[in-house]
């Protein structure tokens, strides 16, 4: 964290310290890592895939901090869907306010896709069965 804001003093990277993820993060205290649950800056911004082999796992770091800011939708299916499901990521991450904020609430908004989409199989779920 301290390393990321040496360059980075937006409002989004101030703010993590008043985020549920820093709380994560402050509540891991492993050290010289913190574990899988902590999140840090780079938990959202180099994000790691397990793969795994025959002789273990591997881990696996895109070291491309730019790859899952744009476009967002990028971020849900990358880092975001890791904790949370896919409604609360969409959510979130296209709420300006609570980017800039840095996640330090849960969503407000609430996207039509998927009120459409419960609708639909709502409609499909009521109709008889040939």
């Amino acid at each position: 964290m301290d390393a990321c804001l040496t360059c980075h003093a937006d409002s989004h990277s101030l703010n993590y310290e008043n985020s549920r993820h820093a709380e994560l993060f402050a509540a891991d205290r492993r050290l010289p890592r913190p574990s899988g649950s902590a999140v840090s800056c780079a938990t959202c911004h180099l994000p790691r895939h397990q793969i795994t082999t025959g002789s273990g796992s591997v881990t696996l770091v895109n070291h491309n901090n730019t790859y899952t800011l744009l476009p967002r939708d990028r971020m849900v299916k990358e880092v975001c869907m890791n904790c949370h499901g896919v409604e609360y990521s969409y959510n979130s991450i296209f709420d300006d306010d609570l980017v800039e904020a840095n996640f330090d609430q849960p969503p407000t908004q609430s996207m039509e896709t998927f009120a459409l989409v419960r609708a639909l199989e709502k409609r499909r779920g009521d109709q008889p069965s040939e």
